[in-house]
C-alpha cells in the first residue's frame, strides 16, 4: 500500500520574508458563491477593566484578551515552547497556526451571552494548521477548517493523518517559516477541502475550494484566546 507523501514547509532564509501590512491574512472560499474573509491586527485591550485577571502568565502578570475577534497568530507547541518564547533563539520545533476570519473587524462585547448572540449573526471561519520540524523542513501534521454562516456551523473538516492531508489538494505558492520566536510565518496556499467532521471519518461532500494568504505574528505573551 502506497503511503501518502508528507507536505513539507521548507526552511527558508529569513531575508526572503516579505513585509506584511499589519500581519493580516485573507481567506477566500467558494460555496454558493465567492466569500472573502479577513484576519486583522492583534492588539491588547487598553482599559484595565478589560483585563483577563483570571489568567496569569508564569511571572504572575495577567494575560489580556485580544479585543479583535478575527486574528492570525502562531505559537511553538514543542516541548521547549511553553512559557519561554521571549527567551529562546532559533527556529521553533513545532508550529501551530490559528487564524480566525470575519467579514469586517469586530470587538465582541464583554458579556458572554451578548457576544455569543452577536457571533451567531456573523459569517466567520477558522483555520488551524500544525507542522513539526524535521531535518528537511516542517512537515504538516494537521489541517482544520471551519466555516460558519449566520445561525451556526455550516462546514467542518479535521485532517490529522498523512492520508487525510493528501486528500486536500494543497498547493503551496509561498511559505516562509519563522527563523526565531519573534518571527512571522508567511503563507499562501490553495486547497480543495472535503467535509470531514472528525479525523478518522470518511471524507464526504461538499468540497470547498479555498485560497489562504497572509502573515501570522507569534502569539503575544499577554494574549489569551
Amino acid at each position: 500500500m502506497n503511503r501518502a507523501s508528507p507536505i513539507i514547509l521548507p526552511l527558508v532564509a529569513a531575508a526572503t520574508l516579505a513585509a506584511s501590512d499589519g500581519h493580516r491574512a485573507t481567506l477566500t472560499y467558494e460555496a454558493n458563491g465567492r466569500h472573502t474573509l479577513h484576519a486583522y491586527d492583534v492588539k491588547p485591550t487598553q482599559s484595565s477593566g478589560e483585563t483577563d485577571v483570571g489568567t496569569k502568565r508564569l511571572d504572575g502578570s495577567p494575560r489580556r484578551l485580544n479585543p479583535a475577534a478575527y486574528f492570525c497568530v502562531w505559537r511553538d507547541t514543542g516541548p521547549d515552547g511553553y512559557g519561554g518564547r521571549g527567551l529562546r533563539t532559533g527556529r521553533p520545533s513545532e508550529i501551530f497556526l490559528t487564524c480566525r476570519f470575519g467579514t469586517s473587524p469586530w470587538s465582541p462585547p464583554a458579556d458572554l451571552i451578548e457576544a455569543a448572540t452577536e457571533d451567531l449573526k456573523r459569517e466567520s471561519a477558522l483555520i488551524r494548521i500544525g507542522w513539526t520540524r524535521s531535518a528537511n523542513g516542517y512537515v504538516m501534521k494537521r489541517f482544520e477548517l471551519e466555516l460558519k454562516k449566520r445561525g451556526g456551523l455550516r462546514f467542518r473538516s479535521q485532517n490529522l493523518t498523512e492520508r487525510e492531508l493528501s486528500e486536500l489538494g494543497i498547493s503551496v505558492s509561498k511559505m516562509v517559516a519563522p527563523s526565531m520566536p519573534q518571527g512571522r510565518l508567511v503563507i499562501h496556499l490553495t486547497a480543495r477541502i472535503p467535509s470531514r467532521m472528525n479525523s478518522g471519518m470518511k471524507a464526504i461532500g461538499p468540497i470547498i475550494p479555498i485560497e489562504f494568504e497572509g502573515a501570522a505574528m507569534p502569539i503575544p505573551n499577554w494574549m489569551s484566546y
